[in-house]
């Protein structure tokens, strides 16, 4: 097996086993329903697989990529899980009714979009660099020193 394509299968994987697990949005049994798998896998592994690629080519820095992880955020919650929208029944129950605003729950979009760009994008992005940190590409290290 190539080490691109380990790096890469790992990073699909993490992008989509970290923020679930970690909020407890998903638990383990539900990685073991095909259906789910193939929605997060669309959702999560090949988006960041993207962001990820686009952050390569275009010689972004950490910062660069945190930004595109915020519009992922967005992307993820706004398109497909409908959470930005809502008034109520927010994933966050604390932001029921709080600040929303011309049909939209600006905290939640605040606080899920950073919460995304951290724990979806960057984080997983970074995993993959330390651990295949011989087949990567330099390019968070340097710009983010600079």
């Amino acid at each position: 097996m190539k080490a691109n394509f380990k790096s890469a299968l790992f990073l699909v994987l993490i992008a989509m086993v970290l923020p679930e697990l970690l909020t407890g949005s998903s638990s383990i049994s539900t990685f073991l329903n095909p259906i789910h798998l193939i929605i997060l896998f669309l959702g999560y592994g090949v988006a960041v697989l993207l962001i990820r690629e686009i952050a390569v080519r275009n010689n972004l820095s950490s910062g660069g990529i945190f930004i595109l992880g915020l519009a992922f955020g967005v992307f993820n919650e706004g398109l497909l899980a409908k959470t930005l929208i809502r008034a109520s029944e927010l994933p966050i129950t604390q932001y029921n009714n709080y600040g929303y605003f011309l049909g939209v729950s600006f905290p939640f979009t605040f606080a899920i979009s950073f919460w995304h760009a951290l724990a979806s994008v960057l984080v997983p992005i970074l995993l993959v660099y330390w651990v295949y940190s011989k087949n990567s590409s330099p390019f968070l290290i340097h710009k983010s020193i600079t």
